[in-house]
């Protein structure tokens, strides 16, 4: 502990941290319960990078869309790409709540799933249950299972397509 002022140290003491001596909860069980709470955030923060992705890329769908607006073969390759992110985003994350009050309204998603488990497993003092590692595997493996639908499309297939239709208008001359 310090106690500085205008940048310099008036005071120092040291001090230890320990734990309540009324719970019988062993540092193995708070190191697991830091471990899980760490692996779910871990998760949460990846999910919501991924939707952020999603979110950029659709963006430059749109681009594309408008910029070979005449070109069926692009209309359609965008638009099936943009279908999949949609389906993807909207199982990440609920995207049909607009206000406060329409989380009552329509179901959570993953994304909240997830956090409403990180909080269940930084309440209390204790071990995790094995329903909670349980919850976490499910999630862990829903959430993947969305992110393997979109890796084409965010690691290589939009990148692809725009150098495709690049290389399609530069005209070869003979």
């Amino acid at each position: 502990f310090r106690l500085i002022i205008e940048d310099e140290t008036v005071m120092s003491q040291p001090f230890e941290i320990v734990k309540d001596p009324r719970i019988e909860t062993t540092q193995d069980d708070f190191e697991a319960q830091f471990e899980l709470h760490q692996t779910i955030i871990s998760k949460l923060d990846t999910t919501h990078k991924t939707i952020n992705r999603i979110r950029e890329v659709r963006s430059k769908l749109e681009d594309i869309k408008s910029e070979y607006a005449s070109n069926e073969q692009v209309q359609e390759r965008t638009e099936s790409m943009m279908g999949t992110l949609s389906e993807v985003e909207s199982a990440l994350m609920q995207t049909k709540a607009e206000s406060y009050q329409d989380v009552l309204n329509y179901p959570i998603k993953l994304n909240n799933k997830l956090a409403a488990l990180a909080s269940t497993v930084s309440t209390g003092d204790n071990h995790p249950t094995e329903q909670q590692y349980a919850v976490y595997e499910d999630l862990a493996d829903k959430v993947d299972a969305q992110f393997q639908k979109v890796e084409p499309i965010l690691s290589g297939e939009l990148s692809d397509m725009v150098q495709e239709f690049e290389q399609e208008a530069v005209p070869i001359e003979n």
